[in-house]
């Protein structure tokens, strides 16, 4: 019988070419929580801001299908402002950061809760190269995109220590929380600029493709990474070397 396994942002960039693989598929019942339907897959609408709809929704999964295994968590809220240090508005600051992170937290509470004690049960969640390193500036520079912006950073540096605590506190419960910071992905930046100016810093000169990460999520969801908990693994062909 198939595990089954919730998407949060399952119609986004990542979480679309996730649950359209054909292996994942195989191997495991997707199920979306999105504000839309954009895959094949059983869909719950849900505003993953609120915790009271990622609850709601949590039992109408439990309802039909009894159980949940793993939740993947690839949800890309949108950036508010890209300014440069000095022009940063601190009002739209700290909402993104507030809106952001809540999503993450209420992920990690609202799914904990359902996982069944004596199962192991897993949370992915989907964090950046820039949780973890300091950006490259001169990337950006006259392009479109102007910065890599301070908040972001920031944001999935939380994730980062959100997944270690939460991998901690929850370690003698079975939950196995493991963290996916990716690189630049090409569908989210197609400035022609940016994507040469990142290429210098790859080995193939390119940006990821989204199915790159198909592998590492199929990995993190087997039996076979059991043992694998409170990691953060970069996926970025290079660039942070």
């Amino acid at each position: 019988m198939k595990k089954n396994v919730v998407f949060i942002g399952g119609s986004g960039l990542v979480g679309s070419a996730l649950i359209s693989d054909k292996k994942i598929n195989e191997n495991f019942n997707c199920i979306n929580f999105d504000l839309i339907s954009r895959v094949n897959s059983f869909f719950i609408k849900t505003d993953a801001s609120k915790s009271k709809q990622i609850s709601s929704s949590i039992k109408e999964v439990l309802k039909k299908f009894g159980n949940i295994y793993a939740v993947v968590n690839c949800v890309y809220p949108k950036v508010l402002q890209r300014k440069n240090l000095p022009n940063i508005d601190s009002i739209k600051f700290s909402k993104e950061i507030a809106d952001h992170l809540g999503i993450y937290l209420n992920v990690v509470q609202c799914f904990s809760n359902c996982f069944k004690k004596n199962y192991i049960s897993k949370i992915i969640n989907f964090s950046s190269i820039y949780g973890s390193q300091n950006p490259k500036f001169e990337i950006y520079q006259n392009t479109s995109i102007k910065t890599m912006p301070l908040q972001y950073a920031l944001i999935k540096n939380s994730i980062n220590t959100l997944t270690s605590y939460s991998a901690k506190f929850f370690l003698k419960k079975n939950i196995k929380i493991n963290n996916i910071s990716p690189g630049g992905i090409l569908g989210y930046r197609e400035n022609k600029r940016f994507v040469k100016n990142y290429g210098k810093f790859t080995s193939d000169g390119k940006l990821l493709d989204k199915t790159n990460l198909i592998g590492l999520v199929s990995f993190l969801l087997s039996s076979e990474s059991d043992k694998i908990t409170g990691q953060n693994i970069i996926v970025d062909d290079g660039f942070t070397l």
